[in-house]
């Protein structure tokens, strides 16, 4: 019976172990950026920033009071630099009439509401997945009807099925970033400005 209890108790043990390593290979198969249900990247939207900038100024003035003046001083900078950037950003817009895009995945959402874009279809409904054969041939046909000029890629996904419409429609491809790395961004504003200067790059052409 001691033997029994034993055999079990490696049994579960083994198990455990497999399953936890199942997991850790799961997990990094999808490269840490998996998300459903919402749009988490509310960093790509020049007044979320301005909203996360002042909440963080309202809790460091409640922690370290004494440098509250400050704070505020660099979050007015900081504001400033948004509404610039903002501004540029619309000016540089009005000059296109419909963008329309198509993106890896499903990204850009608060990006394309402040700046009126249109977003065409996504390559990967899931990132860490593969576009199925029937998904590949419905952004086919959303390239077709709205005479799409560029796909976009990103550095943290696999850009195979990107690559694949490219060829076949003999589009050029292009990479967009919602995390900002490939970009090497040192500023949040700067993450909104590199991937609005890829997408004005690929109306050009």
């Amino acid at each position: 019976d001691e033997h029994d209890e034993h055999d079990e108790h490696d049994e579960h043990d083994e198990h455990d172990e497999h399953d936890e390593h199942d997991e850790h290979d799961e997990h990094d198969e999808h490269d840490e950026h998996h998300h459903t249900g919402i749009d988490p990247h509310i960093w790509l939207n020049i007044n979320n920033l301005t909203s996360i900038a002042k909440g963080i100024v309202d809790k460091l003035a409640i922690i370290d009071q004494k440098n509250t003046y400050f704070y505020q001083q660099n979050l007015e900078i900081l504001i400033q630099r948004f509404n610039e950037l903002h501004n540029k950003i619309i000016s540089e817009r009005n000059n296109y009439s419909d963008i329309q895009i198509i993106t890896f995945h499903d990204a850009f959402n608060y990006f394309f509401k402040n700046y009126s874009i249109e977003k065409a279809g996504v390559i990967t409904s899931s990132p860490g997945s593969e576009p199925t054969p029937q998904e590949l041939i419905e952004i086919g046909n959303i390239i077709k009807d709205h005479q799409i000029k560029a796909i976009f890629i990103e550095p943290q996904l696999n850009p195979k099925g990107a690559k694949v419409l490219a060829k076949e429609f003999e589009l050029q491809y292009m990479t967009l970033d919602p995390l900002g790395f490939y970009f090497e961004v040192q500023k949040p504003e700067e993450i909104i400005e590199k991937n609005w200067e890829v997408i004005k790059k690929s109306l050009l052409n």
